[in-house]
C-alpha cells in the first residue's frame, strides 16, 4: 500500500472532488503546495552525474505513480516513472545524467498521478555543466515552482523558482486569455506572448525562490495564463515562465422553483433548482446541499447533500409548513444561497357509505330487506393517497355510537315500527371529518318507507275528496241562490185600490 500524507487531504477529496476541465487535455486538483519534497531544494547544481532524491507526502490510494521528466528549453531530454519501494518507505531517486544535459539550465518536471489523473505537479531547476554568459538575464530561468491549476481569488501569492541571478533582480508579470487546450504555456515555458500590459513588482529579488501578490480583481472568470519574466536594469530574460489557471472568483447564481401550496399526496414535491449555474462555468461541478425545516415543529432540520441534477424531492405525506434552503458550491468552494416556503394542506376525507354492497346518498331514504343483520362499509370514501389507510371510521345508529371499522354488520334493530338513522364519520389523522347519514326502514314492517307511503295517500285521497264534496256543495248553493225569481215588494195602497176595483166591477155585475 503506498501512503502519502497530506494535511486534510482526506477531508478535500471529500469535499471539493477533482472536477473535469473541458477545454483541457488533463484534468487534475492540487490538493497541497508541498506534496512533494526535493532534497536539497527545487533548484540545485550538478557537476557530475547523481541521484536527485525526493519525498512524497500522504495520499490514501493504492494507485499511485511518480512520473518525471527532464528538459532543456521545451525539448524532453529523457523521462521516467519512479517506484514506490515498500521495504524501505521510499520512492525511486531520479538519476541526473550529467552528461547527457551538459551543459543546460533545465526543468525538472515531477507528476503525482492517481489513478491515471494527475493531482500534482511540481517544478524544479537542475544546472549542469558551464553556461555561456551565465550572468545574461537572456539566459536566466524562471518556472513557478507549484503550478495553480485553480484560483479562486482576486489576490494570490504564487511563489516562483529561477536560476541565473546571483544577485537582486526585477520581477515582472503578465497574463493573458487563453485556453487549456490551445495554450501556449509548455511545461512552464511560454513563447511568444501575446501581453497587453506588464506588471512590474516593485520589490527586488535575490534568491532562486520566492512569491509574489498578483492582483487578478480585473479579471473575470475563465482560462487565463499567467506570464512571468526577470531582469536586470531593463533587460529581460528571454526564458517567459508561465502557469495556465482557472479563475474562478464569482459565486455562482442560485435559482429555486418550487409550488408555494401542495395538497397533501404521496407523490412528492419536486423543488428544482437546476436552473443555479455558475455564470461562466456553468453547471459542472456544483454541488447541492439542502436543509429541510418545518415551522412550528420540535423536528429538528435536515441537511443533506442532493444529486447532480439539482433537483430535491420534499415528502407531501404529512401537512405542515416547510421551509426548504439551499446552497449550492462550486467547484472552488463559492457559495449561494435561497429558501423556498412550501404549505402542505390536509385535505378533508370523503365518506360514502354502503349497505349490503350498494351505494347511498347522503340523506337518502332507503328499504332494507327483511333479516336480522345487514353488511355496511366505507370502502368507497376516499381521500389523498397518503391519508386513506390511516383513515378512521364510526358508525352510529340514531347518534348513538354502535361500530368503529370499515366493514361491519349492522344488527336490525329491535324496533320495526320506526324508521331510524345510521350515520358514517369519518376522520383522518389530522382530525378533519366527513358524514354521510341514511335513514332506512325495514320491508313489510310499519317503518317500511313504501308502507308509510301508501298510508299517507289514502289519507291525502280522504282529505281531497272532503275537499272536493264541500267545494261542489258550496258551488251547488251559489248556482240555486241565481236561480230565484224576483219577487215584487208588498204594496199595501196598490192592494186597497184593487180590492176596490174588484168590488165595483162586482157591483155592475150584479145590477144588470
Amino acid at each position: 500500500m503506498r501512503v502519502i500524507w497530506v494535511p486534510l487531504i482526506a477531508l478535500l477529496l471529500l469535499s471539493n472532488p477533482s472536477y473535469s476541465l473541458k477545454d483541457s487535455q488533463e484534468s487534475y486538483y492540487s490538493p497541497d503546495l508541498d506534496l512533494i519534497q526535493i532534497e536539497g531544494g527545487n533548484v540545485q547544481i550538478f557537476e557530475s552525474s547523481s541521484d536527485l532524491r525526493f519525498d512524497v507526502g500522504y495520499i490514501d490510494s493504492e494507485d499511485v505513480e511518480i512520473r518525471w521528466m527532464i528538459k532543456d528549453e521545451g525539448v524532453t531530454r529523457y523521462d521516467g516513472q519512479s517506484e514506490f519501494q515498500s521495504e524501505t518507505n521510499e520512492w525511486d531517486s531520479i538519476p541526473i545524467h550529467h552528461h547527457v544535459i551538459s551543459p543546460c539550465r533545465c526543468v525538472l518536471i515531477i507528476d503525482v498521478m492517481v489513478e491515471e489523473e494527475r493531482i500534482h505537479r511540481e517544478f524544479g531547476i537542475i544546472r549542469a555543466g558551464e553556461i555561456a554568459s551565465p550572468n545574461s538575464s537572456e539566459n536566466w530561468v524562471i518556472v513557478p515552482k507549484n503550478p495553480v491549476s485553480s484560483i479562486d481569488q482576486q489576490i494570490v501569492d504564487i511563489t516562483y523558482i529561477q536560476d541565473g541571478a546571483s544577485s537582486d533582480f526585477d520581477v515582472r508579470w503578465g497574463i493573458q486569455s487563453s485556453k487549456a487546450s490551445e495554450s501556449g504555456c509548455l511545461d512552464g515555458l511560454h513563447n511568444p506572448p501575446s501581453v497587453e500590459q506588464w506588471i512590474v513588482v516593485g520589490d527586488t529579488f535575490n534568491s532562486t525562490e520566492f512569491s509574489i501578490v498578483q492582483d487578478l480583481s480585473s479579471f473575470g472568470d475563465g482560462w487565463w495564463t499567467i506570464l512571468v519574466q526577470m531582469g536586470l536594469g531593463g533587460n529581460w530574460s528571454t526564458w517567459i515562465g508561465c502557469t495556465d489557471i482557472r479563475l474562478d472568483i464569482t459565486s455562482p447564481s442560485v435559482e429555486l422553483s418550487a409550488p408555494s401550496k401542495v395538497p397533501e399526496s404521496s407523490v412528492p414535491v419536486v423543488i428544482d433548482a437546476s436552473a443555479s449555474s455558475d455564470r461562466f462555468w456553468g453547471r459542472e461541478g456544483i454541488r447541492y446541499i439542502w436543509t429541510l425545516t418545518e415551522i412550528n415543529s420540535s423536528n429538528v432540520a435536515r441537511t443533506s447533500v442532493g444529486g447532480d441534477d439539482g433537483l430535491f424531492n420534499l415528502s407531501a405525506e404529512d401537512s405542515g409548513i416547510f421551509v426548504v434552503n439551499l446552497t449550492i458550491v462550486d467547484q472552488v468552494g463559492h457559495t449561494n444561497s435561497t429558501s423556498v416556503t412550501i404549505d402542505i394542506v390536509n385535505q378533508r376525507p370523503n365518506s360514502a357509505l354502503r349497505i349490503d354492497g350498494v351505494p347511498t346518498d347522503d340523506g337518502e331514504t332507503i328499504r332494507l330487506s327483511d333479516k336480522d343483520g345487514w353488511s355496511i362499509d366505507a370502502y368507497y370514501s376516499t381521500d389523498t393517497s397518503n391519508d386513506v389507510v390511516s383513515l378512521d371510521y364510526v358508525w352510529y345508529l340514531d347518534g348513538v355510537p354502535i361500530l368503529s371499522g370499515i366493514e361491519r354488520t349492522l344488527e336490525r334493530p329491535e324496533d320495526d315500527s320506526v324508521q331510524h338513522t345510521l350515520m358514517l364519520v369519518v376522520t383522518d389523522d389530522n382530525g378533519e371529518i366527513d358524514s354521510s347519514s341514511v335513514m332506512f326502514g325495514v320491508i313489510d314492517t310499519p317503518s317500511d318507507p313504501e308502507a308509510q307511503g301508501s298510508s299517507m295517500v289514502i289519507l291525502t285521497g280522504a282529505l281531497v275528496s272532503i275537499i272536493f264534496i264541500l267545494f261542489a256543495a258550496y258551488l251547488m248553493m251559489f248556482m240555486r241562490q241565481d236561480r230565484v225569481p224576483v219577487v215584487r215588494p208588498w204594496d199595501f195602497e196598490s192592494k186597497k185600490k184593487l180590492e176596490s176595483e174588484a168590488t165595483s166591477s162586482r157591483t155592475e155585475s150584479e145590477s144588470k
